[in-house]
């Protein structure tokens, strides 16, 4: 899942890593519907934990069957696997300095894994390209009609969609980063990893996680009760 608007170059990639499940188990996503501080509160979750990035991150399968993502010294984890190592504890992710067997044989059959260049560094470098091309831009047309013979009607009408496409292109960027827009991508991002959380997690854990919000359903509808007929408090 990515997000991103056209020409930005920041794109945003989402990936779900099955360790922190029972983290996002036990959030409290209601609250990001409440207030913008809960929400920007789980959305730093997601970026510090490397949930949400900017660049597509290189991605195999190790030799247990689980998704590996390569780290930046050219080493996978896959934030499965508990690590079997005196010097490092919990389970193979991008924090810990060794990896589990099952990525250590993905790195021994593949090699290390290559740099990832930036994410929009190819896009940002293709919008520079169409404003270096001769009439790629508004702006190259009007500068080259300074010292040229007066432009056709054609050459005018060419100039005049272009514009309009800029000033479109512009709109619509400013659009996608308002702060109306920006909060409602990041709880769709919130929201969709809960609900991974949810499907991969035990029927136990299921249970734990939605006990507390039964008891105390359970608790207002007697309070409830209790307030409709005072008799039962006698």
């Amino acid at each position: 899942m990515s997000f991103g608007t056209s020409g930005s170059g920041a794109d945003l990639h989402f990936r779900a890593l099955p360790f922190l499940d029972k983290k996002w188990i036990k959030a409290d996503v209601s609250a990001a519907l409440r207030s913008p501080e809960d929400l920007a509160n789980l959305w730093n979750h997601l970026v510090q934990d490397e949930e949400v990035v900017t660049a597509r991150l290189q991605s195999s399968v190790n030799a247990a069957g689980d998704v590996a993502y390569a780290r930046p010294d050219g080493k996978y984890y896959c934030g499965v696997q508990s690590l079997s190592c005196s010097c490092c504890k919990g389970v193979c992710s991008a924090s810990a300095s060794c990896s589990c067997s099952a990525c250590q044989i993905l790195e021994a059959e593949e090699g290390p894994a290559k740099k990832t260049p930036p994410g929009g560094q190819l896009q940002t470098s293709q919008n520079q390209n169409q404003c270096e091309t001769p009439g790629g831009c508004s702006g190259t047309i009007l500068d080259s009609w300074l010292w040229s013979p007066i432009p056709t009607i054609d050459e005018k009408r060419i100039c005049s969609r272009k514009l309009i496409a800029e000033q479109r292109e512009i709109c619509l960027q400013a659009a996608a980063n308002c702060l109306s827009a920006t909060r409602t991508k990041q709880l769709l991002y919130v929201y969709r990893r809960y609900f991974v959380a949810l499907q991969r997690c035990k029927p136990d854990e299921k249970a734990i996680a939605t006990a507390g919000d039964e008891k105390a359903a359970s608790e207002q509808m007697v309070a409830s009760e209790m307030a409709a007929d005072p008799a039962k408090l006698s």
